[in-house]
């Protein structure tokens, strides 16, 4: 679980001056497991697979764009609903 922080925590960093505000916390609540992204905006993202829709990068032995550069990488097979909640 430190590992898992110190990942969430540095796209804390990463966002910091692009407009972006991220922020994370585990739910202790002992509900069912669910993979989601709740926006600020109104929006429900539900994720099947959470954020792990990418294959590991193919290793060629020799330099490859899909280490680099995500529009290089094979995803797998994923479903993403989209359900619009009501703002406060």
């Amino acid at each position: 679980m430190g590992k898992q922080r110190e990942l969430l925590d540095s796209i804390v960093d990463a966002c910091v001056g692009s407009g972006v505000e991220f922020t994370w916390a585990f739910d202790g609540s002992g509900t069912p497991h669910a993979r989601d992204i709740v926006t600020d905006t109104g929006w429900k993202i539900v994720l099947d697979r959470g954020l792990d829709i990418f294959q590991a990068p193919l290793k060629t032995g020799g330099f490859s764009l899909s280490d680099r550069l995500q529009e290089q990488r094979i995803s797998k097979g994923f479903y993403v609903t989209y359900v619009r909640t009501p703002t406060a």
